[in-house]
Parts: structure tokens; C-alpha cells; sequence
């Protein structure tokens, strides 16, 4: 006679974290900060999926999985600062939302990824 376990079994949290910076070679306070993050939280039912900066290539850690974020310039744009702020946050969501797993929680870390956190939160 089998016994059935009453324990629910874990389920692994997803939270997306987007950020303007890298985490290997952070450039400001935000790569420091979700570096930290990281590095000091221990539960074990939390998966992040980090979407950032281009200037560090894709990489699969124990805690995260980290993307750069992705969009298509047109070779004959000129960008200036401004709108790159906006090109970023397309490539934050379009990068986003070719993930497969819903993420539980969404964190935007600053003005500059903002946009792209609120429309993906109501989106998932």
C-alpha cells in the first residue's frame, strides 16, 4: 500500500529583473546593486532572469539565468542618448518577451527600465 505524501511540492519562483548595466562589468550602481542581490540571497525556490546590458554575453549562473537585452538598429540610424534610453527599453521588452516562462515578479531597476516593467507586468 502506497502513502500519499500531503507535502504540495516546491515551485520554483521566477522573478525578471531589468537593469541598465551589466553584472560582470557594471559600469554604475545598478549592476553593483543587482550583483548584490545575487549574490546575497540564499533561497533556493528563486530563479532570476536578469535582462541588461549588451557589453556582457549571455550566461546561465546557479541563481541566474542573465540575457542582453536585443533589438534591431537600423544601420543608418543615428542614436543620440535620449533615444537610446527608449531603443533600450524596446529591447528590454522585446527580449522579455520572447522568454517561455512567466516571471512571478517583474523589477524594473530605474527610470530607464521602467517603461518596459510596467507594460511587461501588465502584460503577464
Amino acid at each position: 500500500m502506497q502513502h500519499m505524501s500531503n507535502a504540495s511540492p516546491t515551485i520554483k519562483k521566477e522573478i525578471l529583473l531589468l537593469m541598465p548595466d551589466s553584472l560582470e562589468k557594471a559600469m554604475g550602481g545598478m549592476g553593483e546593486q543587482c550583483r548584490q542581490i545575487l549574490s546575497h540571497w540564499n533561497n533556493p525556490n528563486i530563479h532570476f532572469q536578469v535582462i541588461g546590458s549588451q557589453m556582457q554575453p549571455p550566461c546561465v549562473a546557479e541563481k541566474y539565468t542573465y540575457s542582453p537585452l536585443e533589438f534591431n538598429r537600423l544601420p543608418t540610424m543615428q542614436v543620440d542618448p535620449l533615444n537610446l534610453i527608449f531603443l533600450n527599453q524596446t529591447g528590454l521588452l522585446y527580449t522579455a518577451l520572447k522568454r517561455t516562462t512567466k516571471p512571478d515578479i517583474v523589477h524594473a531597476f530605474d527610470w530607464s527600465t521602467a517603461y518596459a516593467g510596467v507594460h511587461l507586468a501588465a502584460f503577464y
